[in-house]
């Protein structure tokens, strides 16, 4: 099990040697479709009416602009608390900026039931860097939310509490190689893990915690901060005003969980309305809210100097819903570690790069 042993840590220490496979034979000959897309060469174009939310979005008024810093997200990726902070505080709602309202006719998104689905079914596919990959796994998440009062025909006005365990864990049919038997045994001690979130009123969720198995190794908890991340983009927090075809706008929130600390703008546009189904695009940015980074299997003491997080999707949805039907998301995150005591011009390179398919089981 060396292949195994502090994996996130040892392919960071040796971006520029040879690759290490988590228990994977390299197949050069045929690419596996878990290697699309490559985050780290692409980045993620934003429609310029987004582009223009964004830019209002990240301004904070209470905040005089320093001169190393202006008022938009920082180039590196890495807030300082304080600027964090005033840009969205911890545990503070998630903040809907409309860009567009699109074109007639519109339909209003906003959830209008407190049902919660039963379980969740993804499939999870992540790399580490351009050649090195982790096993893709399918997860069936099981959920448990309190019974909701009836509200009638008025959509709900209060957040919803959610936990949430894995029930089921398992290799998928398509691998980026060969997996030895002993792999999918780690694998399979993931089942029990346990994440938290809330629905809020608008329709998205605010992610609350996660909680890998005692069973199973640090280096796949990265598997619950991508559920996490794909369920916060498919529980689509929208306007309360109806939309329709062109529309645009951002959810902001601070996202604070498995080591991390976020600070995260999800863009949204609807790209298609047929009769209560509709299709959106989703777009994420997220910033490192300090340099104070605590992500199991990373060197202690590190700090994060530079920090890159994208993502985009594909997601219908029928309206009312809380959750998207269908889609697909890919995520991709770049962290710039510099060691304890290192020099300044020395760090640590650490790609993740993920792709999610499901439909939600209901």
């Amino acid at each position: 099990m060396n292949s195994f042993r502090t994996i996130l840590v040892v392919a960071a220490l040796t971006a520029i040697a040879a690759p290490i496979c988590l228990g994977c034979e390299e197949n050069s000959s045929k690419p596996s479709p878990s290697s699309k897309p490559k985050p780290d060469d692409e980045t993620v174009a934003v429609d310029p009416a987004i582009g223009k939310v964004l830019a209002a979005s990240s301004a904070s008024p209470d905040t005089a602009p320093s001169p190393t810093q202006d008022d938009g997200p920082p180039a590196t990726g890495v807030f300082s608390p304080d600027r964090a902070n005033a840009t969205h505080a911890v545990n503070a709602p998630i903040h809907i900026e409309v860009g567009t309202l699109g074109s007639e006719p519109r339909i209003r998104l906003l959830p209008t039931s407190m049902d919660v689905p039963k379980s969740l079914s993804v499939t999870i596919a992540t790399q580490l860097g351009a050649r090195t990959s982790l096993p893709t796994v399918d997860i069936v998440l099981g959920l448990t939310a309190p019974k909701p009062k009836s509200q009638g025909d008025e959509a709900p006005d209060l957040a919803l509490p959610v936990s949430a365990k894995i029930s089921k864990i398992s290799l998928s049919a398509q691998q980026p190689g060969q997996i030895p038997k002993e792999i999918a045994d780690e694998v399979a001690k993931m089942k029990d893990s346990k994440a938290s979130w809330s629905f809020e009123p608008n329709g998205g969720i605010r992610i609350g915690s996660i909680e890998r198995s005692p069973k199973a190794r640090p280096e796949l908890e990265h598997n619950l901060v991508v559920l996490m991340e794909t369920l916060a983009a498919a529980s689509i927090a929208a306007p309360k005003e109806p939309v329709g075809v062109g529309a645009t706008w951002i959810a902001r929130s601070r996202d604070v969980y498995g080591g991390l600390d976020l600070v995260s703008y999800r863009m949204f546009k609807v790209a298609k309305i047929d009769g209560e189904n509709v299709s959106l695009v989703v777009e994420t940015r997220q910033y490192a809210a300090s340099d104070d980074l605590q992500k199991p299997g990373l060197p202690e003491g590190a700090k994060l100097v530079q920090f890159e997080s994208l993502g985009a999707g594909e997601f219908i949805v029928t309206a009312g819903h809380r959750f998207a039907e269908s889609g697909s998301y890919s995520h991709g995150m770049k962290f710039g570690l510099r060691p304890p005591n290192a020099a300044d011009n020395q760090l640590m390179p650490l790609i993740l790069q993920s792709t999610v398919a499901f439909p939600i089981a209901r």
